[in-house]
């Protein structure tokens, strides 16, 4: 089983450990030791694990047709990237287009991505399943909540960097094309752990920056997160009352692109720089350039999946809400009854 909070873990365990004080409470006073009470407190119980997000880790194993082509794609995926200043869309439209638009140029490659919104992690392990890499893509959306990290990007293209260097010590026959897509924006100041250094990504055939966003910038629209109890489905949304991100003044947060990190980045790596704006063309045909001796190979891999298990709770506490109102309603006709 493992977690991934929507919300800070320390308030849900303080508010389950209230919970447990008032059903001890209830129990040993018969005043308050009534069914209702009880159903109450299972329904905010229920609602608190489903904050937790849980989730069940499995591995399944594909067998399928493929090349040695792998197209790693290392995305920020941060509240900056929802700025709408480029082209008029936002930054994290425009990177979701041009994922879709490097993975469609390739012949049956192999995908993988390792991102950063409320945390650092890898999205999706590398396999040849690229309608999974497709549907990804063209979700990607704003997570920036009272959990988030905030941006550190030195952690994510590091971080990102160790994976692909042990993968590619198990796949030697592997080439691979590194896409680093970004505005460029530290919330958080690489720490002195992830340094960045030029041998990183001694293993890659080619690599690119991908830039986002503009000089004059945008604000930061404020995303919550929000878990309907009727279908169990997570998303994000504008914040109603408070539209944008504010700072310790409370004034609202602009959000440049940060091309001089970028362009230091590609340039450290020995990789091409360009800004999304003017287009993806050059890099995808330098990068087929690149990437040589493709085979196609017909092998079985593992991916590892994640079951969702948050929905279950939800559904279990909205099954105990029916159950109330229909003891509720039961009352209420009763009370008629008796009137009459």
């Amino acid at each position: 089983m493992i977690l991934k909070p929507i919300i800070p873990i320390y308030v849900v365990i303080a508010s389950l450990a209230l919970v447990i004080i008032i059903a001890i409470f209830c129990t040993a006073n018969r005043k308050y030791r009534k069914s209702s009470n009880y159903i109450r407190l299972g329904i905010l119980t229920l609602l608190l694990v489903a904050l937790l997000r849980p989730a069940i880790p499995s591995e399944a194993k594909t067998q399928s047709l493929h090349s040695n082509t792998v197209l790693y794609f290392i995305i920020d995926n941060t509240g900056s990237m929802a700025v709408e200043d480029e082209d008029n869309k936002a930054r994290i439209k425009a990177l979701s287009a041009d994922m879709e638009k490097i993975i469609n140029n390739f012949e049956m490659p192999r995908v993988g991505i390792f991102a950063q919104d409320v945390i650092t992690y890898r999205m999706m392990p590398v396999s040849s399943d690229i309608k999974t890499a497709l549907s990804l893509a063209r979700n990607l959306g704003p997570k920036n909540t009272s959990s988030s990290e905030g941006s550190n990007l030195n952690k994510l293209i590091k971080e990102a960097a160790d994976y692909i260097n042990n993968y590619s010590k198990t796949k030697k026959d592997a080439e691979i094309a590194v896409f680093i897509m970004s505005d460029g924006e530290n919330a958080i100041n690489g720490s002195q752990s992830y340094n960045l250094a030029k041998d990183d990504f001694s293993s890659v055939a080619y690599g690119a920056v991908i830039g986002y966003g503009s000089a004059e910038g945008g604000k930061v629209p404020n995303y919550v997160a929000y878990l309907d109890t009727d279908t169990g489905v997570l998303s994000y949304r504008k914040h109603p009352s408070s539209l944008f991100v504010t700072d310790e003044e409370n004034k609202e947060v602009v959000s440049r692109i940060d091309e001089i990190f970028l362009k230091d980045t590609a340039k450290l790596y020995g990789f091409n720089f360009v800004k999304s704006t003017d287009g993806i063309d050059q890099i995808i045909q330098s990068a087929k350039d690149n990437i040589k001796n493709t085979q196609y190979l017909d092998d079985a891999s593992d991916i590892n999946v994640a079951f969702e298990t948050y929905w279950i709770f939800t559904m279990l506490a909205g099954v105990l809400l029916l159950v109330e109102f229909s003891r509720d309603f039961n009352s209420l006709l009763a009370e008629r009854e008796v009137k009459k």
